[in-house]
């Protein structure tokens, strides 16, 4: 009879591989299955709650329920804290919980500074870039500039190829000055 067990990451193995599971940690980090508890709380009164299906005390689901999954959820701090968001989210209190509540409070601050912060700096790189697009006037006044300029430099060289008697660059001796 050959026994199944289940790894840590719900797959089956043999009975011949309990090693991996003893692997623990290190087998628990190649999961490909997101290690997150997703509870569904619905229907929360002052005297009830529905968690996942089931109807139970407010104070029940806040106190020994929410310490059960959290002792589950062992030293696992980002479980710990998918938890308690998930219940602070339907309304429910984690008080019994307050180091867990702050982190998660912290983080939501730290991400709501750090999005203000990105929003701020895309708004100054429109500006940014809003100062570099330029009119057709804008346009047509550097292209005037630059053809000015190039027949400028067009006579130029007109004018110092008649002064030495050659109608081109590439004529005679150009090293010849006489």
């Amino acid at each position: 009879m050959i026994m199944t067990l289940r790894g840590p990451c719900g797959y089956s193995l043999p009975s011949g591989h309990v090693a991996s599971m003893r692997q623990g940690h290190e087998s628990m980090s190649r999961c490909r299955r997101p290690n997150t508890m997703q509870l569904n709380i619905q229907n929360v009164t002052p005297e009830t709650v529905e968690v996942q299906g089931q109807v139970v005390a407010r104070a029940y689901a806040e106190g020994v329920m929410l310490a059960t999954l959290i002792a589950t959820a062992g030293t696992n701090k980002p479980a710990q804290e998918v938890i308690v968001s998930q219940y602070l989210d339907a309304g429910l209190s984690a008080a019994a919980f307050p180091a867990i509540v702050r982190s998660i409070e912290t983080r939501k601050l730290a991400a709501e500074r750090e999005h203000a912060e990105r929003l701020k700096d895309a708004r100054e790189h429109a500006e940014r870039v809003k100062s570099y697009e330029s009119t057709p006037l804008d346009e047509a006044r550097r292209r005037a500039k630059r053809e000015d300029r190039e027949r400028k430099y067009q006579d130029m060289g007109r004018a110092i190829r008649s002064a030495n008697g050659r109608s081109d660059f590439s004529s005679g001796n150009w090293l010849d000055n006489n």
